[in-house]
C-alpha cells in the first residue's frame, strides 16, 4: 500500500508540473500594444581617434570590420523582461524558445560575414546618447565600459571576461542582404530566468579576415518601428510552490482516506 501511495503521489507531481501554463511574449521597441522591454543599444569602434567615441544615439548598430585596425561591436540590452508584473516573464519559467531579431540596414565590403550573438557577463550602465561623438563620463566606448571610470577586460570587450560564448549563436549574412535576421537565444534567456544577471547581448563579427565586413543593423532609434529590434519568447510558467504544496497535500489526504 505504501508503494502504491508513493507511486500515486509521484504521478500527482507529474500532473502538477505538466500543468505549467504555456505562454508567448512578443517584445518590440515602439510597436503599439507591445512592451518595449526597456531596450537600449549602442556601438563601439576601435578606429584610431574614435576609440573613445559613443554611438548610443545612432539609428544603426554596427558590427564587423572596416579594416584590420577598425572593428565595430554592437550591444542590445533588454532591461525589463523578467519579473512578476504585466508583460513580464516570471523568474523560474522554462524558456522553450527565444529569438532575438534585427533588420539589416546595410552591408559594406564584399562577401559573406558572420555576426555572433553572445551574453554579456559585465554590465554596461550607460549606452550613451551620442552619434559618433566623444563619450561623456560613464558612457560606453571602445576603451572604456564606462568612460574614464571602468575599463574593459582588455583592448575592448574580452570573451571569458566581459562576455561568454556559451549559449551564443552565429548568423551568416551574405553581402547585400537587407532583411530580418534572428538568433536563437533560448539558452541565454533560460540562464537569466534561472537568476543569472541579465546584462544583455553583445553582437560581434568574426576575427579580421582581410576584407571589409561591416554590417549595419537597425537600432531602437530606427525611424520606422517595424525595423526595431525584437524579442519573441516562448515559455512555461512553473506553478508557485504554495500551489503545488496544497495540491500535493490534498492528494495525500485523499489517498489516506482511501487507505482507511
Amino acid at each position: 500500500m505504501k508503494k502504491t501511495i508513493g507511486l500515486l503521489l509521484l504521478m500527482l507531481v507529474a500532473v502538477v508540473c505538466s500543468s505549467a501554463s504555456a505562454e508567448v511574449i512578443s517584445i518590440r521597441f515602439g510597436e503599439s500594444g507591445v512592451t518595449d522591454g526597456g531596450l537600449v543599444d549602442s556601438t563601439i569602434r576601435a578606429e584610431n581617434g574614435r576609440e573613445n567615441y559613443n554611438y548610443g544615439a545612432s539609428s544603426t548598430i554596427a558590427t564587423g570590420w572596416e579594416n584590420s585596425t577598425d572593428e565595430l561591436i554592437g550591444f542590445s540590452q533588454w532591461k525589463n523582461i523578467f519579473g512578476s508584473g504585466a508583460n513580464l516573464i516570471p523568474y523560474g519559467s522554462t524558456i522553450t524558445n527565444a529569438i532575438l531579431g534585427m533588420v539589416v540596414d546595410s552591408t559594406s565590403g564584399s562577401g559573406d560575414r558572420n555576426v555572433n550573438c553572445y551574453a554579456m557577463t559585465t554590465e554596461i550602465t550607460d549606452m550613451g546618447n551620442k552619434n559618433s561623438q566623444p563619450a561623456a563620463a560613464g558612457e560606453v566606448c571602445w576603451n572604456w565600459r564606462a568612460y574614464n571610470t571602468v575599463a574593459w577586460g582588455g583592448d575592448g570587450p574580452q570573451a571569458g571576461v566581459d562576455y561568454t560564448t556559451v549559449g551564443g549563436q552565429t548568423v551568416n549574412i551574405p553581402y547585400g542582404t537587407t532583411t530580418t535576421i534572428s538568433w536563437t537565444v533560448t539558452d541565454i534567456m533560460q540562464s537569466w530566468s534561472d537568476g543569472a544577471d541579465n546584462y544583455g547581448f553583445i553582437l560581434r563579427g568574426d576575427a579580421w579576415s582581410g576584407t571589409n565586413t561591416r554590417t549595419g543593423l537597425n537600432s531602437y532609434e530606427a525611424s520606422n518601428p517595424e525595423y526595431a529590434p525584437f524579442l519573441k519568447v516562448w515559455y512555461e510558467e512553473v506553478p508557485e510552490p504554495a500551489t503545488m504544496t496544497l495540491l500535493l497535500a490534498g492528494g495525500g489526504i485523499a489517498l489516506l482516506r482511501r487507505r482507511k
